[in-house]
């Protein structure tokens, strides 16, 4: 299952699905700067421009990715306040 196509991950800082376009060459693992647990805990901050982008890949339940998504979301409209 592949639901990122190489272009993403050519623009992604972040992402735990990265076995593929490492593979194919669109993506180098040395830019993978932080977990998920990183990001939530705070421990690391996961954008520096509006151009950057971040990919998360759940292999999971659909309550953590919706966790996960409330998560973001929550620090989207946090941000913007």
């Amino acid at each position: 299952m592949r639901e990122s196509d190489d272009e993403c991950f050519r623009r992604v800082l972040k992402s735990r699905d990265i076995l593929a376009p490492i593979a194919s060459g669109a993506w180098d693992k040395h830019h993978l700067v932080a977990t998920l647990e990183d990001w939530c805990r705070g421990r690391h901050f996961y954008r520096t421009s509006a151009d950057d982008i971040t990919i998360y890949k759940a292999v999971g339940t659909a309550l953590e990715d919706l966790a996960a998504a409330s998560l973001a979301y929550d620090a989207a409209v946090a941000e913007q306040a």
